[in-house]
């Protein structure tokens, strides 16, 4: 399914990438949020002070469940942020492999794609800023995970300096070994 999105003709191949990527990052966020937040009001939920036989259950949720849910809310951030700089290391690295492969004529094709996947982030990340304003009550975006979400509010800004460097590195020519580089004018020395 996600093979039939992307071209097998190699034009244009870099900027479709950044299109999944976006949407990706966007959904892997607030599904990481809402998960966080879930398990949160759950444990939070069965914490009771009862005693059930010689087992207080505050006790025992605050010594299981009650330690996984701080370290996740601590580390929720980090979870975030590693979905997205994953995102921006994979375009990176798929930019810099298909270098050379498609002509520079195809530069007008990721142009027209990039102006899209911008629109598309300027969408999303107004579509972010009220599932922000409408979750107000839910602190778990805006408390354990600023860095995400304030990466997710400047969503356009990121992807025109992300898509610049992705041109650059997709259609500069860079070469991936010694043997791709050109040798035209090799002299040999006169031994006589």
């Amino acid at each position: 399914m996600i093979k039939d999105f992307f071209p097998s003709n190699k034009r244009g191949q870099t900027a479709p990438y950044m299109i999944f990527a976006i949407v990706l990052m966007l959904i892997g966020v607030i599904l990481f949020g809402i998960f966080a937040y879930t398990f949160h009001e759950f444990t939070t939920a069965i914490t009771i002070n009862e005693s059930i036989g010689q087992v207080n259950l505050a006790d025992a949720v605050g010594s299981t469940l009650g330690k996984l849910d701080v370290a996740m809310l601590n580390s929720l951030d980090w979870w975030g942020l590693a979905l997205i700089f994953g995102c921006i290391i994979g375009l990176f690295l798929s930019s810099y492999w298909l270098s050379g492969e498609s002509p520079k004529l195809f530069l007008i094709i990721d142009i027209i794609i990039l102006v899209l996947a911008f629109i598309l982030a300027v969408y999303l990340s107004q579509t972010y800023k009220l599932f922000l304003e409408a979750t107000a009550g839910i602190d778990t975006f805006t408390t354990y995970m600023p860095k995400s979400s304030k990466f997710l509010l400047n969503l356009p800004l990121f992807v025109g300096v992300i898509g610049a460097i992705n041109f650059i590195l997709h259609y500069s020519g860079i070469p991936k070994n010694r043997k791709d580089t050109p040798q035209t004018d090799v002299s040999m020395p006169d031994f006589q």
